[in-house]
């Protein structure tokens, strides 16, 4: 169980700091910062015993690691991996924007572990440590919240004002207002056949006639993730005509016009290695893919689809499975999409190992305009 620490704890987060730091902030210290606003100290239990624990210092915006240590007895068992990993998860679903600690410059096995939850190297303290060992510090940088809501647009589109546009005239993507953080009522939206508005609050009379779609925004740190077993394989895209026979399947509903500009829009952004694709075959068909794409340190699914008939089945699995597999190897661990929220997806991204970090409404309003 990992949990905010109590009075009765400080004694044993006294005891591991002196096992394995050679030193301790002191019971006083954890004493005094019970009361402390700032202070964000955590434990870790195995069978009611506290085998590890987490200090830190959050002012809302920087976290800063103070100590953070494992029971040698309980090392070299992934504890500190699950421990840093959820300490992660409470800060980036209250919206930290950087995380920063120091780490001997001998200490290679901490170092591996920081690098793998995402921290870089950023400077290095000469003669920091009370026998003059240097310490490197490693800093984890988040991207801001409206940046992963408008992430489409700005990897896909060109932004005007509150407008993003793309020269892919889709009625739902990069074509859109962005009114994450402005109240625009003196927009006008008459001179456009399909609008999409984003925006983290919904005005009745502003949009009287709009559809309301509530959209959260997930996380997952894929040391948290939570496998499930697939016999399917999946696949980097190889066969072009059997997904476009896929694309079609999905986005026909808004006729082949449609579908042909969003199969172009994916394949051309395929090749020009923007977009990843995976896929699953049932035989020689495509019965699901997953989209995504890199940006900075983070990985965004844009599509993740699987036919109806096929669902349930763990071809779903296989592509989330396999998404992951592929963001560890690229020595990252964090994935974030976003989906309907309550929707049957949702709930089972939470289950997978997702937190919502935020939501906002998709607003859309469909002019029918006789060409």
């Amino acid at each position: 169980m990992f949990r905010r620490y109590k009075e009765e704890d400080i004694k044993s987060i006294v005891s591991i700091e002196e096992e394995c730091l050679s030193s301790s902030l002191g019971f006083d210290y954890y004493f005094n910062d019970l009361n402390n606003s700032l202070a964000r100290h955590y434990v870790y239990e195995i069978n009611k015993e506290i085998v590890g624990f987490i200090s830190s210092v959050y002012d809302g915006f920087t976290l800063e690691i103070l100590n953070f240590a494992v029971r040698k007895a309980n090392q070299n068992k992934g504890i500190g991996t699950i421990i840093l990993s959820l300490f992660l998860e409470e800060f980036i679903v209250a919206g930290v924007n950087s995380v920063s600690l120091e780490v001997r410059k001998s200490n290679t096995r901490a170092i591996r572990l920081y690098h793998k939850l995402g921290f870089k190297i950023v400077h290095e303290r000469e003669n920091y440590y009370s026998n003059l060992e240097n310490a490197l510090v490693m800093q984890k940088l988040y991207e801001p919240k409206v940046d992963l809501v408008n992430l489409l647009g700005i990897v896909f589109g060109q932004k005007k004002g509150d407008k993003y546009s793309s020269s892919f005239k889709e009625k739902y993507l990069l074509n859109y207002y962005d009114l994450y953080d402005n109240r625009v009522d003196s927009l006008k939206f008459n001179d456009s056949k399909f609008i999409s508005v984003k925006a983290n609050w919904f005005d009745k009379f502003i949009f009287n006639g709009f559809e309301k779609n509530n959209i959260a925004v997930l996380h997952l740190n894929t040391n948290l993730f939570k496998f499930s077993s697939s016999c399917y394989n999946v696949l980097a895209l190889d066969d072009k005509k059997a997904y476009y026979e896929f694309v079609l399947s999905i986005d026909g509903v808004y006729g082949e016009d449609y579908a042909s500009k969003n199969y172009a829009f994916l394949l051309d952004n395929y090749q020009k290695n923007k977009l990843l694709i995976f896929i699953v075959k049932d035989g020689q068909k495509i019965v699901g893919n997953l989209v995504f794409l890199k940006y900075h340190n983070l990985f965004y699914v844009t599509n993740f689809c699987v036919l109806d008939e096929y669902q349930a089945k763990g071809y779903g699995s296989a592509l989330l499975n396999a998404l992951v597999d592929y963001v560890k190897q690229a020595n990252l661990c964090d994935i974030y999409l976003d989906t309907f929220r309550d929707s049957k997806a949702y709930y089972i991204y939470l289950k997978k190992g997702f937190k919502q970090i935020d939501q906002y409404f998709n607003l859309l309003k469909v002019y029918d305009v006789k060409d």
